[in-house]
């Protein structure tokens, strides 16, 4: 009777295991946050899912169609991802969730990401990031060991929470304190809440600059990503918006190239961080990237 009653509860909870999580034909594994039509990302099979990810905003399983809302902690820690796409859905990463990415160099973060967990792109290859406005609180670490940033663009007037001291957002005081050694940017008008006023915790940076080509809140950026591969940036649109021409200005402002194809080679640009100015019959929208 025992026994029959400890089989039935092993596959009660097989089943229930097996109802609550699924992956995906990328490869990507979710876990359905219970009593919502919602999903958070648990893991990825890095093997066949290849480098390059790009995380969708919404998944079906079975009959469902789920929204992709959170990154879940470690999800996608010690892989070998070189670029990330983190949609517009998510509202928020989690501890460790790329952490040990050693070669990921490109990060797109979704402009409805509220926080971003401790360690979450810890022992990364990032040189530049965009924190989305939306972005109000970020963790112990979250950035630490990028020895290759250079230049982080906040885009909210209202400065993100972070961490300052031994553990702090950009790298422990005590291992690999970065803030020395990057370029913040900062929208206009912004210097005394991020660095200036009483307790402002956005202290410490190489250099800091009201970006007068700092990104705006364009409706364009829910339907279109930019995908920066090693010697080409790729623009992919989910929406009607077709492109009309694109034109890519250094960070001083100076115009480097132009012209009208979706898919941009950048392989003869000197490294560095760009501006890159997209026209599309339905509106306008600005992205910075880096080479």
């Amino acid at each position: 009777m025992k026994k029959s009653l400890l089989i039935l509860m092993a596959l009660f909870i097989t089943i229930i295991g097996h109802s609550q999580t699924f992956t995906d034909a990328n490869f990507i594994e979710y876990t359905i946050i219970s009593g919502t039509n919602t999903v958070e990302v648990t893991g990825y099979d890095f093997a066949n899912g290849g480098s390059d990810v790009a995380i969708p905003e919404t998944v079906d399983n079975a009959t469902t169609t789920y929204s992709v809302t959170a990154i879940g902690t470690t999800a996608f820690q010690n892989n070998d991802l070189t670029s990330v796409i983190i949609p517009d859905s998510v509202l928020t990463i989690g501890v460790g969730a790329f952490v040990q990415n050693y070669n990921l160099d490109n990060v797109i973060i979704g402009n409805n990401v509220t926080s971003i967990g401790d360690a979450a792109f810890r022992y990364a290859a990032l040189t530049s990031i965009t924190i989305p406005a939306s972005v109000t609180y970020m963790g112990f670490v979250v950035f630490s060991n990028n020895l290759s940033l250079t230049d982080v663009f906040s885009e909210s007037a209202t400065p993100p929470t972070i961490i300052t001291g031994t553990n702090d957002t950009f790298g422990s005081s005590t291992i690999n304190s970065l803030r020395s050694g990057i370029h913040l940017h900062i929208p206009a008008g912004t210097m005394g809440a991020y660095i200036t006023d009483a307790g402002a915790l956005w202290t410490g940076f190489m250099s800091v600059t009201e970006d007068a080509l700092s990104i705006s809140d364009f409706e364009l950026a829910n339907e279109v990503k930019v995908v920066n591969t090693f010697n080409a940036l790729k623009i992919i649109s989910t929406g009607v918006a077709r492109l009309e021409n694109y034109t890519i200005y250094s960070i001083t402002g100076a115009k480097v190239k132009k012209g009208t194809n979706s898919t941009i080679a950048i392989d003869a640009l000197s490294s560095g961080i760009y501006i890159l100015e997209l026209n599309f019959d339905t509106g306008k929208l600005t992205k910075k990237f880096a080479k």
